[in-house]
């Protein structure tokens, strides 16, 4: 398993925050504290990409992914579906969401675009181009989704026109009731 793939420290000292959330979420789960069908993980930024990656190296382990502001920039092959709610702002210069700027402080690689991430699990799921309009709490988010699939995951993909690299007012709401609305697809 490749450890350390972002960020500053975290990648020269190899810290395996993949094993560590999976080792958090069994013990949870298997303590009876948590419904292991009802495991979520949203992050921002760099927790944004730790959400991803989480999915694509166990995704039996999460029933859905809330990202905000972040890149699918690892390899990835779930070889399962998982729901995921993305949210990106047009104005973020840190993760441009047409893709671009840099990496990490030691990798010029630039950023793939939020919408490459879109039609990643949107395929990874066989699920269609997301049409269905889904509800935003502002006039300036417009977020659309691609329909439950058989195995009902989902993939929604919300742009907050203006927005930057923060967290948007309505995301945890609305990842809220996507996580609500998506255990584990079977």
């Amino acid at each position: 398993m490749e450890r350390g793939g972002c960020c500053g420290a975290s990648k020269i000292g190899k810290i395996d925050d993949v094993g560590f959330l999976s080792k958090l979420i069994d013990k949870l789960t298997g303590s009876g504290l948590v419904d292991p069908d009802r495991v979520y993980v949203a992050g921002f930024s760099n927790g944004a990409g730790m959400a991803y990656r989480l999915a694509c190296e166990k995704p039996g382990k999460v029933a859905a992914i809330g990202v905000v502001e972040g890149a699918l920039a690892t390899k990835c092959d779930p070889g399962r579906p998982v729901s995921a709610m993305i949210f990106h702002g047009t104005a973020d210069r840190s993760v441009p969401i047409n893709g671009g700027g840099r990496m990490d402080v030691n990798d010029s690689s630039p950023f793939p675009p939020a919408a490459k991430a879109v039609e990643f699990w949107r395929k990874a799921a066989g699920l269609p181009e997301p049409k269905r309009k889904v509800e935003a709490l502002t006039a300036r988010t417009s977020c659309t989704a691609t329909g439950k699939g058989n195995g009902g995951a989902e993939v929604a993909y919300c742009k907050i026109q203006g927005g930057t690299h923060k967290w948007p007012d309505e995301a945890s709401t609305m990842l809220w009731r996507f996580f609500a609305d998506h255990p584990r697809a079977s």
